[in-house]
């Protein structure tokens, strides 16, 4: 989620120490991972500040959960039969 904030251009699926020390500053208590649909509200109210937009793809993007907050990371899900996978 927080590559959302911090995009990179070169290898993106990296990550650097300044994100993993981001990340230990959020909590991520009784969030499981992959994180589902289920677990944005759980991680927005633990961590003030952080808004999420889900959206999922089916011939056209659609939202799947959304906020009205203009700072908000931007996710896409993707699933594959009974894999789902958040990604930004």
């Amino acid at each position: 989620m927080l590559l959302g904030l911090n995009p990179v251009d070169k290898h993106a699926e990296r990550i650097d120490k300044n994100l993993r020390k981001q990340s230990e500053k959020l909590n991520w208590s009784n969030i499981n991972f992959p994180v589902s649909l289920a677990d944005i509200d759980k991680f927005e109210s633990r961590n003030e500040g952080m808004c999420v937009n889900v959206f999922g793809y089916d011939n056209k993007v659609h939202p799947l959960c959304h906020t009205k907050q203009e700072n908000a990371i931007d996710l896409l899900l993707i699933s594959d039969g009974g894999k789902k996978l958040l990604t930004d």
